[in-house]
């Protein structure tokens, strides 16, 4: 997740020298596209078996950051992204490549799902979409009616534990640890448990849009409230990353009781 130092000290496994700007933009960019793509396929095509979608979630983000997390640190998240940026884990021009690898990656995995099943299939799952009902009772048992401001909450606090393990756990400099693909993991899946009967618990706006405009096509009601997956995990990242800067991070990072042991 750490990008500082020309990521000549990047990797959530490892210390990887990097050279050239192919190693530096363009090879980490495919890596969050990839990713992301594989991400949002298990993600979207995981809601076929009712109720375990989150633990998939979970397995294949283990997966993911413990693969390409010493290429472009796996953030697979623009809520992560934005957060690695406020802590001065990533420079501005590559956050903003991460952003776009992460939005087109969505789009290809929902996409993907899309093809690898049956009209009548993929409208069943919804096509792995995540929605907020707020005026009408909901169409599935599982998922409660709430207000919007209930389910940016929601996203929120969900979000910021999923950031504070990322920061703690692969970008702080006395916290990395090996363990950080699985405690991700397990932040993503418990996550994704938490907000199942209220959001989905996406704490990924991506993970919102890509399947969102791949099942447009079949309703676009999909865009109801969208903007709850937007605005809820980007709170939950500003406010891990306040919590990380003034108070949790090591002597380099943080703002607060740096002389204090």
């Amino acid at each position: 997740m750490d990008l500082d130092e020309d990521r000549e000290t990047m990797g959530l496994l490892g210390h990887t020298h990097q050279n050239g700007i192919y190693k530096r933009y363009v090879q980490p960019f495919l890596a969050e596209l990839v990713g992301t793509t594989l991400f949002l396929y298990v993600a979207t095509m995981s809601h076929t078996i009712s109720g375990l979608s989150p633990l998939a979630q979970g397995f294949v983000f283990v997966v993911l950051v413990g693969s390409l997390g010493h290429i472009s640190g796996a953030h697979f998240n623009p809520a992560v992204t934005l957060a690695a940026l406020l802590c001065g884990a990533i420079r501005i021009i590559p956050a903003v490549t991460y952003v776009g690898a992460q939005v087109t990656g969505a789009v290809l995995g929902a996409a993907l799902c899309r093809g690898s099943m049956k009209n009548t299939s993929y409208v069943n799952i919804s096509g792995g979409a995540l929605r907020v009902y707020t005026n009408e009772s909901s169409p599935h048992q599982q998922q409660f009616v709430v207000d919007s401001g209930n389910a940016v909450v929601v996203e929120m606090m969900l979000t910021t534990l999923l950031i504070l393990c990322i920061l703690m756990t692969a970008i702080d400099t006395k916290g990395k640890t090996l363990m950080a693909p699985l405690t991700i993991g397990f932040a993503i899946g418990a996550g994704a448990f938490a907000g199942s009967s209220t959001t989905g618990g996406a704490m990924n706006p991506v993970r919102a849009f890509g399947p969102a405009v791949a099942f447009t096509t079949f309703d676009d009601t999909v865009w109801d409230n969208h903007w709850i997956y937007w605005v809820g995990p980007f709170s939950g990242s500003i406010l891990a990353a306040i919590i990380y800067r003034l108070f949790l991070a090591h002597d380099d990072r943080r703002l607060l009781f740096k002389k204090i042991n």
